[in-house]
C-alpha cells in the first residue's frame, strides 16, 4: 500500500442516495398537489360564479387547457429532474465498482 486510503462505508452511500430518491419523489408529489389544488379551486370558483352557461364553458375550456399546458410543464421538469438523477446514480453505481475493483485488487 502507498498510504492509507479513505473509503466510504456502503451503509452511508446506500443513505444518501435513498435520500436524494425520496427528495426527488416528495418534490414531485407537492408539484402536482400545488397544481392539483389549483385546479380544483380554480374550477369551483368558476362554478360558484354567477354567469352564462356558455360563459362558464367558455372559462371551464380554456382554464382546463391553461391547466393542461402547465402540467405539461411540470411532467417535462420531471423528466429532466428523473434522467438527471438517473445519470448520477449511474456515475455514483460507476464509482462504486471502481472502487470495489480497486479495493478488490489490493487485497
Amino acid at each position: 500500500m502507498n498510504g492509507p486510503t479513505k473509503t466510504i462505508p456502503l451503509n452511508v452511500l446506500t443513505q444518501i442516495i435513498n435520500h436524494k430518491t425520496t427528495t426527488m419523489k416528495t418534490a414531485t408529489k407537492v408539484i402536482l398537489s400545488v397544481a392539483a389544488a389549483a385546479a380544483a379551486g380554480a374550477m369551483i370558483g368558476m362554478l360558484l360564479a354567477p354567469e352564462k352557461g356558455k360563459d362558464l364553458q367558455a372559462k371551464i375550456r380554456d382554464g382546463a387547457k391553461d391547466w393542461l399546458a402547465e402540467l405539461s410543464s411540470l411532467l417535462t421538469m420531471g423528466r429532466e429532474v428523473a434522467e438527471e438523477a438517473r445519470s448520477q446514480g449511474e456515475e455514483a453505481l460507476a464509482g462504486l465498482k471502481k472502487g470495489t475493483k480497486a479495493l478488490s485488487e489490493k487485497v
